[in-house]
């Protein structure tokens, strides 16, 4: 068993091939929706009969979590959001958020890693 910083050990029981060495994350910061954020999303917005999509990158909880606070928050505002927020694979790493026109009206807001 090995054990790294900040007490973290990983074991490895009958492996027979090499492992490619693993980066874990610890003490990662939680997204969560303030006052500026709220502020500065508001401009990119459509009208409230516009549908407003939200997409968050695949597997990543926090993004995951934090759409569903963007989610919340447009629909008390009287925005029209879709029911089921998308999780998606990306070709190019998506940092932050994004803003973007929709083809058929609207827009999208894609939701990448903190």
């Amino acid at each position: 068993m090995d054990t790294y910083q900040d007490g973290i050990s990983l074991s490895n029981y009958f492996q027979q091939c090499y492992i490619a060495p693993l980066r874990v994350e610890t003490n990662k910061q939680e997204r969560h929706l303030t006052e500026q954020v709220k502020k500065s999303l508001l401009p990119h917005l459509p009208d409230k009969k516009d549908v407003v999509e939200l997409t968050a990158i695949i597997g990543d909880y926090e993004a995951f979590q934090f759409a569903n606070e963007i989610k919340d928050f447009l629909e008390k505002e009287g925005y029209n959001t879709e029911e089921v927020i998308n999780q998606s694979v990306f070709s190019q790493p998506i940092k932050g958020q994004l803003v973007e026109p929709r083809k058929q009206g609207g827009v999208r807001i894609i939701i990448g890693r903190a």
